[in-house]
């Protein structure tokens, strides 16, 4: 025979523990979705520039105005222009534009979420 003693479950404290565990979680998600959506935002305007055929021949001042236009069209404010470089590629009539920042997101009390993105795209030259 069993002793019903011995099959016990989880007990209220476990519950507990893992209900915080649960929503520590939960809420950190919810935190850094709009940072990545954002991130692959830019990710994909990067790629969307080296696409387009009137970028073939640009000057430092063009890439750089289409890509703030692109930021500006989709609504990314948080890129700041310190966060950014595009430099000329050497011998070529291209650019490379090289966007690394961090996204601090604040969690709970004095705790944040710091999430760090570096990407780079070449403009222009043979494409």
């Amino acid at each position: 025979m069993y002793n019903m003693k011995k099959q016990a479950g989880v007990s209220m404290w476990g519950w507990l523990i893992i209900l915080a565990m649960t929503g520590v979680m939960a809420v950190s998600a919810l935190k850094l979705m709009p940072v990545y959506l954002e991130f692959y935002t830019v990710k994909s305007i990067l790629e969307d520039m080296q696409k387009d055929p009137a970028l073939k021949n640009p000057t430092q001042e063009i890439v750089s105005a289409t890509f703030r236009k692109y930021l500006d069209i989709n609504n990314v404010n948080d890129l700041k222009r310190s966060n950014y470089t595009i430099e000329k590629q050497q011998g070529k009539k291209a650019f490379t534009v090289h966007v690394m920042y961090e996204a601090r997101k604040p969690l709970f009390a004095n705790l944040e979420i710091v999430a760090v993105f570096d990407h780079s795209a070449d403009i222009g030259g043979a494409q």
